[in-house]
């Protein structure tokens, strides 16, 4: 009968739909995995730019001898102690006192120092303090005083640290700067001694010379 069939049929099909939604409940579907996250790669940290060698392309044009220094003037460095003699380094040991500086000095003669020279040290600190030191020339007829500005010498080890002092900058003092770094050395043609000032803090110690030179263009 036609409403019978309809009955059976309507019944058909929500039983098909039921059985459906039942399957949807039980058995959702699975969702895509996430992509694996890519490993962090970390920039490449840049080597600190190594510093030009000042010396570059210079040449060695005289040979300070590391032999007959003697100390400053009383009135004007702490005691030191000299070690010294042929082929040997010089070996300055300076005492505690009441001046801010030991120093030592070497005759030139009249020595005529080139045009853009440099003048290059070669030291070992032995101590376990860093040491400010400096260099000071003695130009001209009036013997005039001039003082670079202070390296500080790293503490400890038996490697020489290499100083470079340019000698035809304006970084010196003298009387005529009122004793400020910010001239040049007069009459360098007539360079009649040279000093190595040891800035010790008013502290004990030990400072080896291993070389001085002076180098220029050739």
């Amino acid at each position: 009968m036609p409403g019978r069939t309809s009955f059976r049929a309507a019944a058909v099909i929500g039983s098909i739909l039921l059985m459906a939604g039942c399957d949807d409940e039980r058995a959702p579907e699975a969702s895509a995995p996430a992509p694996a996250a890519k490993p962090a790669v970390s920039s490449p940290v840049s080597a600190p730019a190594a510093r030009p060698d000042p010396t570059f392309g210079l040449a060695v044009v005289k040979a300070i001898e590391l032999r007959e220094w003697s100390s400053e003037a009383p009135a004007y460095t702490n005691a030191v102690s000299l070690k010294q003699g042929e082929g040997q380094p010089l070996s300055i040991s300076f005492s505690a006192g009441d001046k801010d500086k030991a120093a030592v000095r070497k005759a030139l003669g009249t020595l005529a120092v080139p045009a853009g020279a440099v003048l290059v040290l070669q030291v070992t600190n032995p101590n376990a303090f860093a040491v400010p030191l400096a260099i000071a020339v003695k130009t001209g007829k009036g013997w005039t005083y001039h003082e670079s500005e202070r390296v500080t010498v790293a503490p400890g080890g038996k490697a020489p640290q290499q100083l470079v002092f340019n000698l035809a900058g304006s970084t010196f003092k003298s009387e005529a700067t009122q004793w400020k770094n910010s001239g040049a050395i007069s009459d360098l043609d007539q360079a009649k001694e040279l000093q190595v000032c040891i800035y010790s803090q008013k502290q004990a110690g030990e400072i080896v010379v291993n070389a001085v030179d002076l180098r220029a263009k050739p």
